[in-house]
């Protein structure tokens, strides 16, 4: 059986799961920011740039939206809860972007 409830498949899998062989089945909720840069570094890439993975993630590496501005992102992180807010303190350094 596949198990297509995405943030619920843990909830899914343990109501149908009659034999309890899926009891530690958990999700570990991992979040991803991405971060606006300057305007002043609009078009000086041309391509992507990608760091190498972390334990979590492909690590922070920069991205050109659709009008050539340059971002950078996913930071990545655990969390207990589900929100979409971005903590804008990744974006000014004053916590360590990316924890394992």
């Amino acid at each position: 059986m596949i198990n297509y409830a995405g943030l619920q498949a843990d909830i899914i899998a343990h109501m149908i799961d009659s034999d309890n062989t899926m009891g530690k089945y958990r999700i570990y909720p991992c979040k991803g920011e991405y971060f606006s840069v300057s305007n002043k570094y609009k078009n000086k890439l041309q391509h992507l740039v990608y760091p190498a993975p972390t334990t979590i993630s492909l690590g922070i590496h920069t991205v050109i939206d659709l009008n050539n501005n340059l971002k950078l992102g996913p930071n990545a992180f655990y969390t207990d809860t589900i929100d979409y807010q971005v903590d804008s303190s990744y974006k000014n350094g004053l916590r360590k972007f990316e924890r394992v």
